[in-house]
């Protein structure tokens, strides 16, 4: 296969927002964000002469003034009804259109939230869905937040459980009872929902969905390669991340294909299994798929900014919000995809039929939200920036505007059981919102024309907001050669299993008759009982093994 090229670096990034590693440390005051917003807005503000886009009718209301006092919607009515209180703060809104606040379902905030939380919001991110991270990164924002920082609403699931997971800090759930107390402590400390992965057999999801049932917790996450997708929904699994293993259940061809799959643990042949079961598509199996899914109510979030973004060649304007190291690791995937990888090739064949599915899904029924896999690992699915892009996909795959905005409104609020208080603009909820200049029921595309923010009750004109986004310098396209690669990368390009000891700090990976073994901080690597010294140690970069490129060109060859 040659020299270890810099472009097979994307499998990095794809497993980092397929997986997300989570450290096993639970500490109870960290898991407690969902509520963690504390604007201190004014007492009494009214946002006045303003169309509200009713996203529950898809109806416009003109001329309407909003009272708001404290962090609630306490009236609305039109604007010659309505008094100004003294002492109000009052916005005027002429010729502007309100929509609630957006909720990104699919996120990984990892140890960029001081940078990301600025780009949420001036994108109209209110609310997000965190899908993953360390306890040393919950603790950063969580200190972040108690200084006053303005955030978005955020829920998460505390640590992912998978079962012997490609990231060594992933909890290794293999048994009944492990799966029971890893379900009980993180109920115990806040998570808002349990999420398992892709490797988890069926024997075990089972019980982590029972635990999650008698705790009071729903599960969302992937759908596990070895489980189908009616079972899954039978089960109670409240969201499907992505759409892996959605083209299996709707093909004709799932048993041949499945028998196949069975053969590997590598998620990436799964993910091509799916592609190639989307070629044999099933229409009345498709039906009775969607029927039991909508019956259900087993969310999808299909992510299609990623698959979107991992295609296309080029960066855009919102580079200068991508601090210069990630840009760097951007441009080097960008650059190689006239010659893609075969990640890079993987999700660029599944973006047409994701788009496909999804229109399928919704004409079905299907409830859909919308999440974007947004994070520094992943070039382009920039925070914030991308739900739009995801809005104006959902319109592409055949929504109507209004469907498209209902998936980062009505939707997630209806996902959470907090319709009562979120989702749309109405007496009695959270003042949550997003001021446009221009109908966004008109043209998706107009949610990007944001005047101002809601947030928890405080208006921030879209100048103060642009003020807090940091910009950085674009780099020029020229960097040295990479030196050392993920691990995790390396075993899953050639179909290795990698397993890690945490106590002797050593990572092995194994394919057949192949075996190495290396220790964290150490040249000393042995491949097939033989020792040898590899150009520079092992070690740990972002909870993650980085092995030199020489070991990784020997480890091409398996």
């Amino acid at each position: 296969m040659g020299k270890y090229s810099s472009s097979r670096l994307l499998l990095v990034a794809v497993i980092a927002s397929l997986t997300c590693f989570v450290m096993v440390v639970y500490v109870p005051s960290l898991f407690k964000t969902f509520e963690q917003v504390e604007t201190k807005a004014v007492a009494t503000t009214v946002i006045e002469d303003v169309t509200i886009v009713d996203v529950k009718s898809g109806e416009l209301i003109p001329n309407q003034s909003i009272v708001i006092e404290n962090n609630r919607i306490a009236r609305i009515d039109s604007k010659e009804f309505v008094p100004i209180p003294e002492g109000a703060k009052v916005y005027p809104a002429v010729g502007q259109y309100v929509i609630p606040g957006l909720w990104d379902m699919h996120v990984h905030l990892n140890d960029q939230y001081e940078t990301a939380f600025p780009l949420l919001l001036a994108n109209g991110v209110t609310g997000l869905r965190d899908m993953g991270a360390g306890a040393d990164d919950i603790q950063g924002r969580h200190n972040l937040l108690a200084k006053g920082v303005l955030a978005p609403r955020i829920m998460h699931p505390g640590s992912i459980l998978d079962t012997n997971p490609p990231w060594y800090r992933e909890p290794n759930v293999r048994t009944e009872q492990e799966a029971r107390e890893a379900v009980q402590a993180m109920k115990g400390h806040g998570a808002s929902f349990i999420k398992p992965y892709a490797h988890i057999p069926e024997s075990i999801l089972l019980h982590i969905m029972d635990e999650a049932n008698k705790q009071g917790i729903h599960v969302s996450g992937h759908l596990p390669m070895g489980v189908r997708a009616e079972d899954a929904s039978n089960l109670g699994l409240k969201s499907i991340e992505h759409l892996i293993g959605m083209f299996l259940a709707t093909s004709d061809q799932e048993e041949k294909v499945r028998a196949d799959a069975r053969k590997t643990t590598y998620y990436y042949e799964f993910m091509e299994s799916d592609i190639e079961a989307a070629k044999h598509y099933d229409e009345a199996k498709a039906d009775r798929l969607f029927a039991l899914l909508k019956k259900n109510e087993t969310w999808q979030v299909p992510t299609l900014a990623l698959t979107y973004y991992t295609g296309q060649a080029g960066l855009d304007s919102s580079i200068i919000y991508v601090p210069e190291k990630v840009q760097k690791e951007w441009i080097k995937h960008t650059d190689q995809l006239d010659h893609p990888s075969r990640i890079s090739k993987i999700f660029m064949d599944y973006h047409p039929i994701s788009l496909e599915l999804i229109g399928n899904m919704h004409r079905a029924g299907v409830p859909i939200m919308a999440g974007t896999d947004s994070q520094f690992d992943l070039p382009k699915p920039l925070y914030g920036f991308a739900i739009h892009k995801e809005l104006q996909l959902f319109v592409e795959a055949g929504l109507t505007p209004h469907e498209a905005l209902q998936t980062a409104t009505l939707h997630p609020a209806q996902y959470m059981n907090r319709e009562d208080e979120l989702g749309s603009i109405e007496v009695g909820k959270l003042a949550d919102m997003v001021l446009l200049r221009n109908n966004p029921l008109e043209r998706i595309e107009h949610t990007q024309q944001i005047s101002a923010v809601v947030l928890d009750g405080n208006v921030m004109e879209y100048s103060q907001l642009k003020q807090m986004m940091k910009t950085y310098k674009p780099v020029e396209i020229g960097y040295g050669k990479a030196t050392s690669v993920f691990s995790v990368a390396v075993a899953n390009e050639v179909g290795a299993m990698v397993t890690w000891d945490p106590l002797k700090q050593t990572v092995k990976l194994q394919k057949g008759e192949h075996l190495l073994t290396f220790q964290i901080n150490s040249p000393i690597y042995i491949w097939n009982q033989k020792q040898y010294y590899a150009e520079s140690a092992f070690r740990i970069k972002y909870g993650r093994s980085l092995m030199p490129i020489g070991v990784a060109s020997v480890i091409q060859k398996w």
